[in-house]
C-alpha cells in the first residue's frame, strides 16, 4: 500500500493500488488521461484491461455503467475531476 501522507500524489497512489490489486477482476476506462490520472503504468503492464474512449467523458461514464451490469466486473472511470463533471450534464 501507498502512503499518501509521505509526499506521494493521490494519482500515483490510484495507480499503485491498480498495481497492486491487479489479481482481482477489473477493468478501467480513460478518457485519453492515462498519463496524468495514474492509470499509465497499468495500461502498459495490462492493455487488455483498459477501455479508451477517447475524449468523452460523458460516454465513459455510461459505457463504464453499463458494462459493469452487463458484464458484473467491478469497473473504474478515470478521468480528471473537471472533465468528470461534465458527465453529470447528461
Amino acid at each position: 500500500m501507498i502512503d499518501v501522507t509521505a509526499g506521494n500524489s493521490l494519482r500515483n497512489a490510484f495507480g499503485q493500488a491498480l498495481l497492486d490489486y491487479a489479481n482481482y477482476s477489473f477493468v478501467c476506462f480513460d478518457a485519453d488521461v492515462a498519463g496524468g490520472t495514474g492509470l499509465g503504468e497499468f495500461r502498459e503492464k495490462f492493455p487488455n484491461r483498459v477501455i479508451s474512449v477517447g475524449i468523452a467523458e460523458q460516454a465513459m461514464v455510461g459505457v463504464a455503467a453499463g458494462y459493469a451490469l452487463e458484464k458484473r466486473e467491478l469497473t473504474f472511470a478515470s478521468t480528471f475531476a473537471n472533465f468528470g463533471a461534465r458527465a453529470w450534464e447528461i
